[in-house]
């Protein structure tokens, strides 16, 4: 009975007030009102939404998680090409060490002149397996050289990659 009375006080200072009331996270214009909710529940709520956002060829799938990801990548873009721009960075400062690493990494003149070189010790590494013995031991080294820390001229990571995740089986909506 308190809450339902704090409830209705906090309504009625909104109305009075002439504030907007907050929003409750239904969003009606990504709902599709020509879908009848008992046919196409999902549709009648997401149907607008989907309209709008078709999925791009370039994906399988596509959703505001994808979107929010676009629209970062394309900040980053931004952000980074304005570093590389800077003529006016202080050497050693972060504005020019971002543009300078993004600089090198879009030089794909020289990144094709490079060729296959920077791989080449992994493939010497794979041309020594002669054994199952060796497999091993070679697979336990490309496990270990995929960390960037590593301090190994190695690039590729191994052939199992050991994450964490949550258990589907306590989280089955991920």
């Amino acid at each position: 009975m308190r809450l339902g009375f704090w409830f209705l006080l906090t309504t009625a200072a909104i109305c009075l007030t002439g504030q907007k009331v907050p929003r409750s996270g239904i969003h009606p214009e990504d709902m599709d009102p020509n879908c009848k909710p008992c046919t196409d529940f999902w549709r009648y709520v997401n149907g607008g939404w989907l309209d709008k956002n078709p999925i791009p060829a370039r994906s399988s799938s596509w959703g505001t998680v994808s979107v929010l990801n676009d629209a970062n990548q394309e900040r980053m873009r931004t952000i980074l090409e304005a570093a590389v721009a800077d003529k006016s960075a202080a050497p050693g400062s972060n504005q020019r060490k971002m543009g300078d690493l993004y600089a090198s990494c879009m030089d794909t003149a020289a990144i094709d002149a490079r060729g296959i070189a920077p791989l080449q010790p992994d493939f010497d590494r794979i041309s020594t397996v002669q054994s199952l013995q060796n497999l091993n031991r070679v697979l336990a080294g490309f496990q270990r050289t995929g960390r960037p820390s590593s301090g190994s001229p190695g690039v590729v990571v191994g052939a199992f990659r050991l994450i964490s995740e949550p258990d589907p089986k306590t989280h089955p909506a991920l």
